[in-house]
C-alpha cells in the first residue's frame, strides 16, 4: 500500500477506552455521538511517529528479502585431508573431506516445521534466531573491544522498487530451499548420554544435503550432554519464541580431528586475516594492528615469554579464529593493582600462579561454527604459551564478546575508600607499571606502547579463566528472566545473580525507563548512596550481560507468563522479578493531577527529567509551587534554584523533618534567606488549570478549614511515595496481593510462585508480626537476599527453594544524600531499626561562627552505631561512613570516650583520620566476623559475656551492664586475659599484613622466625 494511504489508516484510528473497541474516523466511524465524545488516540498513532516507522521498514525491507525468496544460497567448498596435492579441491565423500566456510550467505529458512503450533507461527520466531547467529553471526564472532560479528557476504539484492512487491509468506516457504534439519524428539538414559553426539553423524547421512541440524528446548529445561556440542542461539528482540534455538553445523562432528591452535605465521595464515575480519569494523582494524605488533616479537620463541604473542587456529589449513594475548599488564605490580581492586583473590590463589604465566587475552575471533570449541582453543593457548591464568579486561564503552562471558569468570570490582575532602592521595584505581629488567614477574614496558589508566568515573571489567577452571566448564541457564524496575534493588539482584561463577545466564532482561541510568544523579531527586557509581557500573559489565528494555510494565498476565510494555510489546517470562521501587503518588491522590494539564511533573525518575528541562522555559513571571513533605521537595527546590529560577518565584507547601531541629532551622533560614515562600500547615485539595489545559494554581485547604490558593504555572509534586501507578494497575490486575506494599514470602514470593518481588515497593505478610516495611532496608541487601532466593529455584544444581522457618534478619545500613536550597548538602546513614533512647554525639553546625559542618553520631543503649545525619556547605563521602554504621562505637577509637573527653570537635575530620582508613576495606566485616566466631570458643571472652548476661538475667539496666562491660574490657583491652588480648592483637595484625597494598598507612611489626 502506499505510503499516504498506511499514514490514513494509522492517525485516523481511534479507542474506546470502556469497550476496548477499534474505530476509524473515515473507514469505520463510531455509531454514534455519545461513543464518538469518549473515543482516544494512542500517543504514536501521529502522522511524524507513523512516517519515521516507514522510513525504517523501507531502509531495512530490501536487506532481508533475500532470506525468504530464496535468492541467498550458501557457497561452500570442500577440502580433502588426504595426499592430494596442496590447495586440490575434492568432493566430500563419506565424511573424508570437511566442508569449509568460504563467504557464508544468509541461510535460507525451514520448509516445514513439526509440532502443536502452526507452521507460519513457528517459522517466525524460529527464522529471527536463526539469521542472527548464521547471518549476522551476533555474539560469536568476538574481537578486541567488544566487536562481536562474523564474516559475511553482501546478498543477493532485489531489483529497485522490488521492497513494494507484496511477498506471500506461504509462497516464500514453499519455494525456498531448506538448509537444515530438526532434531523433534531424543532421548537416550543417563548412563549412555555422552555418546549422544555418535547419533549426528548418522543423523547427516540421513540428509545428505543438509549442512545444519537445529533443535529447541524449553527455556526451563536444563541442558544435556547432547546440546553442549550445539551453538545457542540468542533470541531477537521481540521474539515470543517460548523454546530456545540450538544450531550445529556438520563440519562440528570433524573439528575434533582438524581444529589446530598455533602461533600466528604472516605468510601462511596472513592472507586470511581479510576474509576473516572484514566485517567487523574496527574491531577488525584493531585486530590487524595487534597482530602487527606481534610480529615484531617474532623472533622471541615461545618459552623465552614474548611480551605480544598472536595464535591462528585452523581447521584443515583454513583460518577460522585470531587470538592475540599480551603480557603489558600482568606484571607484578599489575596483580597487585588487580588483587586490590577486583576480587581475583576470591578465585585465584597467587601464591600458587606466578607473574610470568599470567597473560592477558587483547582479541579472541573465532568463526560461529566452531564457537562451541572456544574452550579447547582457550586450553590450547595456554599449554602453548605456558600460562596458568588469562584475563580479559573490558574498557568503558566496549561490549564483552560472547566468548568470553560464557566461558571466562567474571570477577566484581572490590569497594574502595573515598577520598575525604582535602586528602591528596593518589587515585585508587590508577595503574602503572614500572620498567625494570627482565627480572621473573617484572614487565618490561616497550616505549611508545599504548597504555589505558581506568579511573574512578570509568572502571573497567575484569574476566579470568585458569587451567583448572577449563575442566568445569559454565553451566548455561536459559530460564528467561525479566526484571522489571532498574531501582537498587533490582541492580543489586542482577549484580548477585549474574556473578554466580559456574552459571552463565542467557536470558536476562531489565525493563526500565531510561535504562542503566548508570548512577547519573538529578538535582531534583534524593540520590541512593547505595546504588552503584557509574565506575562500578562499569566494572560490572551489567550492559553487556543483559538486555534493557527501555519502557514501562502496563499489563501483566500470569495465566501466559508474559508482560505488556507501554509501547504494546510483549515479553515472556519464565521468572518474573518485581522491583521498581517508589515514588510521587500525587498523581493517583491529588484530585486533578492526573488530568493531563501542562506544566505539572511528578519526582521520578522520568518526572526529574522534565522539570529541570522544563525550567529553561519559565520566564522571570512565572510563579513555581513545589508540594509535598518528602525530601524531594526540598531538593527540587534546590534543583529550581540552579536551574536558575529566582527564590522569590518558588512557594514551598508542605512541610520536612531533617530528623534535628537545628538541621531544620538551618534549612528554613537558607530558604527564607533566598525569597522562597515556605507555607506550611497546608493540605492540598485540587490542580487547577484552564480551558486551554494549562495549570494554573494549587487549592488548599488551612488549618482553620479556609480555602487557599496558590497560583503557578509549574506545578511540582514531591509528595508521600507509592508505587508507580501503572505498575500498580498491572500488579492489582493480575490478582497480586498489595496491601499499600506488594506482599511476599519469607523467600521474597508473591502469590504466583513464578514472580517475585524485592526493594522498597514490598513488605513481609501480616501475619508475619512485627516486621518493617522494605523502604528501611538497605537495597543492596534485600536485592542480594532476592538473587539467592530465585537462585535456588532456577540453578540446576540447585536441590530447590526452602522456605526458611523466621523472616530474613536485614542489618546493613540504608544511605541517603541529598542537595538542599542555600547549597546545603544533607545525609542520612541509618540502621533499617533506630531505637529509642540513642545518644547523640553532635559536632559543629550551620551558620554564622560555625564550623559550616554540621553533624549528628547516634549510639543505642548497647554502644552499636545506629545513625549518621549531615549538613554542611560540603559533600559528605556517604560511602564511607556508611561503613561506620552498625559497628561498636569502640572500633570508631573509642568515639564515646574520645567524645565526652572533648576529643572530637568534627566527626568527619575524627573518621578521616589515618587509624580509621581500615574500618573502610571491603574486607573489614570478615575480620569483625572472624573475631566474633574466635571469641566465642575463648576463656577471657566467654567470662566477660557470661558476667554481661547474668546481669541481664538480674534486671540491670542496660546503662549499668554498658558500665560493667567497659569496665571488664578496659581502655583498649587492658583489662582482658593476655591470651584473648593477643588472640584478637594477632588477627588484626595478620588482616593488615594480608591486605597492606591497599593499607599502606600502618607500620607492621617483623614478623619473629619460629623455632624448629
Amino acid at each position: 500500500a502506499p505510503d499516504d494511504d498506511i499514514v490514513a489508516r494509522v492517525t485516523g484510528r481511534r479507542l474506546d477506552p470502556e469497550t476496548g473497541k477499534i474505530y476509524h474516523v473515515t473507514f469505520n466511524p463510531p455509531e454514534n455521538d455519545e461513543v464518538a465524545a469518549r473515543l482516544t488516540q494512542r500517543a504514536d498513532d501521529t502522522e511524524d511517529k507513523c512516517r519515521v516507522r516507514l522510513a525504517t521498514y523501507h531502509e531495512n525491507v530490501v536487506a532481508i528479502t533475500p532470506c525468504y525468496d530464496g535468492s541467498s544460497l550458501k557457497q561452500k567448498s570442500t577440502i580433502s585431508f588426504g595426499d592430494d596435492e596442496e590447495g586440490k579441491q575434492d568432493e566430500k565423500t563419506d565424511g573424508e573431506g570437511l566442508v569449509v566456510d568460504v563467504d557464508p550467505a544468509p541461510l535460507n529458512v525451514l520448509r516445514e516445521v513439526e509440532g502443536t503450533r502452526g507452521k507460519l507461527e513457528v517459522f517466525e520466531d524460529v527464522a529471527k534466531a536463526v539469521d542472527e547467529l548464521l547471518a549476522v553471526a551476533a555474539g560469536s564472532m568476538s574481537s578486541v573491544g567488544g566487536a562481536v560479528s562474523a564474516e559475511k557476504s553482501t546478498p543477493n539484492l532485489s531489483p529497485p522498487g522490488s521492497s513494494q512487491v507484496k511477498l506471500n509468506l506461504e509462497e516464500t516457504l514453499s519455494e525456498s530451499e531448506s538448509n537444515c534439519f530438526a532434531i523433534t524428539l531424543f532421548c537416550l538414559d543417563d548412563e549412555s548420554s555422552s555418546r549422544s553426539i555418535d547419533f549426528l553423524p548418522h543423523a547427516f547421512r540421513s540428509f545428505p544435503d543438509k549442512d545444519y541440524c537445529i533443535l529447541t528446548v524449553p527455556s526451563s529445561a536444563s541442558e544435556t550432554p547432547l546440546l553442549s556440542h550445539f551453538n545457542p542461539v540468542r533470541s531477537k528482540s521481540g521474539s515470543t519464541f517460548s523454546h530456545c534455538l540450538y544450531v550445529l553445523h556438520k563440519d562440528v562432528l570433524f573439528a575434533h580431528k582438524y581444529l589446530k591452535v598455533e602461533r600466528f605465521v604472516e605468510a601462511e595464515h596472513g592472507p586470511a586475516i581479510p576474509r576473516l575480519i572484514k566485517s567487523m569494523g574496527d574491531g577488525g582494524d584493531k585486530i590487524r594492528e595487534l597482530i602487527d605488533m606481534s610480529k615484531e616479537e617474532d623472533d622471541v620463541a615461545l618459552d623465552e615469554n614474548p611480551n605480544i604473542i598472536s595464535f591462528a587456529v585452523t581447521v584443515g589449513g583454513n583460518v577460522i579464529g585470531i587470538v592475540v594475548t599480551h603480557r603489558r599488564t600482568t606484571g607484578v605490580e599489575d596483580i597487585n593493582w588487580l588483587r586490590a581492586n577486583y576480587h581475583a583473590e576470591d578465585f585465584i590463589a597467587y601464591d600458587r600462579h606466578r607473574a610470568r604465566n599470567q597473560a592477558t587475552i587483547a582479541a579472541f575471533s573465532i568463526s560461529p561454527t566452531y564457537a562451541v570449541h572456544a574452550r579447547f582453543v582457550v586450553r590450547e593457548v595456554m599449554r602453548l604459551f605456558d600460562k596458568t591464568v588469562l584475563y580479559y579486561e573490558t574498557r568503558p564503552g566496549e561490549s564483552i564478546p560472547q566468548i568470553i562471558s560464557s566461558q571466562f569468570v567474571p570477577i566484581k570490582p572490590r569497594r574502595r575508600m573515598q577520598n575525604f575532602e582535602g586528602q591528596n592521595s593518589a587515585p585508587l584505581w590508577t595503574r602503572t607499571v614500572k620498567e625494570s629488567d627482565a627480572e621473573e614477574g617484572k614487565e618490561e614496558e616497550k616505549e611508545g606502547a599504548e597504555k589505558w589508566e581506568p579511573t574512578p568515573d570509568t572502571g573497567m571489567s575484569l574476566h579470568f579463566i585458569t587451567k583448572r577452571l577449563l575442566t568445569e566448564p559454565k553451566i548455561n541457564c536459559n530460564t528467561k528472566i525479566v526484571v522489571v524496575g532498574g531501582s537498587t534493588a533490582g541492580i543489586s539482584f542482577i549484580e548477585s545473580l549474574l556473578f554466580t561463577p559456574y552459571l552463565n545466564f542467557t536470558s536476562v532482561t531489565l525493563v526500565s525507563p531510561g535504562g542503566l541510568n548508570l548512577g547519573v544523579d538529578s538535582p531534583f531527586l534524593v540520590k541512593d548512596e547505595d546504588y552503584p557509581s557509574a565506575g562500578r557500573m562499569v566494572g560490572l559489565g551489567l550492559h553487556n550481560k543483559i538486555r534493557v528494555a527501555d519502557a514501562e510494565m502496563v499489563e501483566l498476565d500470569r495465566d501466559e507468563k508474559a508482560i505488556v510494555l507501554n509501547d504494546e510489546s510483549v515479553l515472556p517470562y519464565d521468572v518474573l522479578i518485581m522491583s521498581t521501587g517508589r515514588a510521587d503518588a500525587s498523581v493517583k491522590k491529588l484530585p486533578g493531577a492526573g488530568d493531563g494539564y501542562d506544566g505539572i511533573f511528578f519526582m521520578s525518575s522520568e518526572g526529574a527529567k522534565l522539570a529541570q528541562a522544563a525550567t529553561k522555559f519559565l520566564t522571570a513571571d512565572d510563579k513555581v509551587v513545589v508540594y509535598g513533605n518528602a525530601l524531594e521537595a526540598l531538593t527540587s527546590v534546590s534543583g529550581l534554584i540552579d536551574g536558575g529560577v529566582n527564590g522569590s518565584s518558588i512557594t514551598l507547601v508542605g512541610s520536612f523533618n531533617l530528623g534535628d531541629a537545628g538541621m531544620n532551622d538551618a534549612v528554613l533560614g537558607a530558604l527564607d534567606e533566598l525569597g522562597v515562600v515556605v507555607m506550611s500547615g497546608l493540605v492540598a485539595e485540587e490542580v487547577m488549570g484552564d480551558s486551554e489545559m494549562f495549570v494554573t494554581g494549587l487549592k488548599c485547604v488551612g488549618s482553620d478549614g479556609a480555602p487557599v490558593v496558590v497560583e503557578c504555572r509549574m506545578l511540582i509534586c514531591a509528595d508521600t511515595h507509592d508505587c508507580n501507578p501503572d505498575v500498580f494497575k498491572a500488579v492489582n490486575g493480575s490478582g497480586l496481593v498489595y496491601d499499600g506494599r506488594l506482599v511476599v514470602s519469607k523467600t521474597f514470593q508473591t502469590v504466583d510462585p513464578s514472580i517475585y518481588a524485592g526493594g522498597t515497593m514490598t513488605k513481609f505478610s501480616r501475619t508475619l508480626t512485627r516486621q518493617l516495611k522494605h523502604e528501611a532496608y538497605c537495597s543492596v541487601e534485600t536485592g542480594g537476599y532476592l538473587a539467592s532466593c530465585v537462585l535456588a529455584s532456577v540453578d540446576p544444581l540447585s536441590p530447590g527453594v526452602v522456605e526458611p522457618a523466621s523472616p530474613p534478619v536485614f542489618m546493613a545500613p540504608r544511605s541517603i544524600s541529598a542537595k538542599l536550597p542555600g547549597g546545603l548538602h544533607y545525609a542520612k546513614i541509618s540502621l533499617p531499626l533506630v531505637p529509642s533512647g540513642c545518644t547523640s554525639m553532635i559536632t559543629g553546625g550551620v551558620g554564622p561562627g560555625s564550623s559550616g559542618r554540621y553533624s549528628i553520631l547516634r549510639t543505642d543503649p548497647r554502644g552499636v552505631v545506629s545513625e549518621f545525619v549531615y549538613l554542611s556547605t560540603s559533600s559528605l563521602c556517604a560511602r564511607n561512613i556508611s561503613c561506620l554504621v552498625g559497628l561498636h562505637e569502640s572500633y570508631l577509637n573509642s568515639a564515646k570516650a574520645s567524645y565526652d573527653k572533648g576529643l572530637v570537635e568534627d566527626w568527619v575530620q575524627w573518621c578521616s583520620e589515618d587509624w580509621a582508613s581500615s574500618l573502610y576495606h571491603d574486607r573489614f566485616p570478615l575480620l569483625h566476623a572472624s573475631l566474633r566466631t574466635l571469641l566465642a570458643t575463648d576463656e577471657g571472652a566467654f567470662d566477660v559475656a557470661d558476667m554481661l548476661a547474668r546481669g541481664a538475667d538480674e534486671g540491670k539496666e542496660d546503662d549499668t551492664l554498658n558500665g560493667l562491660r567497659k569496665a571488664a574490657v578496659g581502655p583498649g583491652g587492658t583489662n582482658l586475659m593476655p591470651s584473648t588480648k593477643k588472640l584478637i592483637e594477632a588477627n588484626a595484625v595478620e588482616f593488615l599484613r594480608k591486605n597492606k597494598g591497599v593499607l599502606n598507612r600502618f607500620m607492621l611489626p617483623e614478623r619473629v622466625p619460629t623455632k624448629d
